[in-house]
């Protein structure tokens, strides 16, 4: 679960950009997610963008079911990378269970997040440069080459640009919610949108080239978005690819609607296994 920006406290954490991070447990099921995130979430005054919203029991109303809830679906081709059809085939199957367990599926339509892309760029390369300039001017060996240049680039971006990206977010908050959440309870669209490459096809310090750099940055084209928008999103496997490894599924939510994204993720995992398997 990546919750609402705010609703879990990030004192302690490494940050790399500080209004853009979230801290969100990782757990077996969507239960086990549930119990965690009602010990973590809540104020704290170590982490001055904590929200004081009251801190629901998450687990308590994870067995509502989905009955009369409309899940808007979006399998979105003209994002940064093209949607592969395996992906595409576990959503859509993943949203056919979701129907058939009492949830009103229906088409969801995505704004163009060109721009929202661009303003995020700009909000993470600043801020990494400014949180780890310190450490990059003593050890800048001990950075991995992809992740300290993509950093030294926020030393040559504008403080008018950061600002404007930083002013942004909120039309993109509301564009969103207008368009891709009107008339639904929540959003389902893959998580990556193409099947999961191997450790060595990734490996930018070895093998580099604009292919690699290409591919390793469309892994977050699906969701950089929900990061920048500071909506909550979880995560669920929905099935394996042809290599054996997991396919998953993100469903977004409204602003600190995390107990819905709960409900309707624990009714999945009731009506399938797929969280049960073990890739080969």
């Amino acid at each position: 679960m990546k919750a609402t920006y705010g609703r879990v406290s990030r004192f302690g954490a490494a940050a790399r950009s500080w209004s853009l991070d979230h801290v969100g447990p990782l757990t077996r099921t969507v239960r086990d997610n549930a119990r965690m995130l009602t010990v973590l979430a809540g104020s704290d005054p170590n982490d001055s963008t904590t929200s004081e919203k009251p801190v629901p029991d998450y687990e308590a109303t994870i067995e509502g079911g989905v009955a009369g809830l409309r899940i808007g679906i979006a399998l979105p081709n003209d994002g940064p990378a093209p949607l592969d059809g395996q992906v595409s085939a576990a959503v859509q199957a993943a949203a056919n269970v979701l129907g058939r367990i009492g949830a009103k599926i229906a088409v969801a339509k995505l704004p163009d997040f060109t721009a929202l892309y661009r303003a995020a760029e700009v909000i993470v390369k600043c801020e990494a440069a400014a949180m780890h300039r310190p450490w990059m001017e003593r050890q800048p060996e001990a950075y991995a080459n992809q992740v300290r240049t993509r950093q030294e680039a926020g030393f040559f971006i504008p403080a008018t640009q950061y600002i404007d990206a930083l002013r942004l977010r909120a039309h993109f908050v509301t564009e969103f919610l207008q368009t891709a959440m009107d008339g639904v309870d929540g959003v389902l669209l893959p998580a990556i949108p193409f099947p999961i490459p191997t450790i060595e096809e990734t490996d930018v310090e070895k093998k580099g080239g604009p292919a690699t750099l290409a591919m390793v940055g469309s892994f977050t084209g699906l969701t950089r978005p929900f990061n920048t928008l500071g909506l909550p999103a979880l995560s669920v496997p929905c099935g394996f690819d042809t290599n054996g490894a997991p396919i998953g599924l993100q469903l977004i939510g409204r602003p600190f609607d995390e107990a819905l994204l709960y409900r309707i993720g624990h009714a999945y995992q009731g009506a399938t296994d797929h969280h049960k398997k073990v890739p080969v």
